[in-house]
């Protein structure tokens, strides 16, 4: 890409990859400016801790603490929320439970463990919606053995009786941005 382009600036969207130190001192090296666009919703998880850039572009200001906490090596800036981050929500009586399982990574193996009972309870007794990753989908299904249990969703049909159960995720955010309520499980 360098060779054939001859780019002055390349923008990414992997604040998250351990390699972004390298990434940004080849790219440096070569006189590019490298900037990552934020991809996800954030908390104090190590790999973010090794994200290096020019430029990283956040959603906003508690996005820069928790990267400043991590020792982020970058200059912020602050860009808004994606235009997308409205889920349509329909008026409706009916009360839906929607589940966002956690991925692996967001857990030791002794907190997966203690989740995994309680989350199998959850989704036993609660029959919710279960909404996957789009990228960790296999390891949610296997990690927490929900295949059996529960109804997948590919789209989200919201009602303002909603609710959003979750761990980490930018649907989460999305959803509570919307006026869903939102239940966090605790680490």
């Amino acid at each position: 890409i360098i060779n054939q382009y001859n780019p002055s600036y390349i923008c990414l969207f992997n604040e998250w990859d351990l390699v972004s130190p390298s990434i940004h001192s080849y790219l440096s090296n070569n006189g590019i400016i490298y900037e990552i666009l934020m991809h996800g919703d954030k908390a104090y998880e190590l790999t973010d801790s090794y994200t290096s850039s020019d430029k990283l572009y956040i959603w906003s200001k508690e996005y820069e603490d928790i990267f400043r906490d991590l020792r982020v090596k970058s200059e912020f800036q602050i860009i808004g929320y994606p235009n997308d981050f409205n889920i349509k929500v329909r008026g409706s009586s009916e009360k839906r439970i929607f589940f966002i399982p956690p991925i692996k990574r967001n857990f030791s193996l002794e907190e997966s463990k203690r989740h995994q009972k309680e989350l199998i309870s959850f989704i036993q007794t609660k029959n919710p919606l279960i909404k996957l990753h789009p990228k960790y989908s296999k390891e949610q299904i296997k990690l927490f053995s929900i295949s059996k249990y529960s109804s997948f969703v590919e789209d989200l049909d919201l009602t303002n009786n909603s609710i959003m159960v979750g761990y980490i995720s930018t649907l989460l955010l999305k959803a509570a941005i919307s006026g869903i309520d939102v239940r966090v499980i605790k680490s």
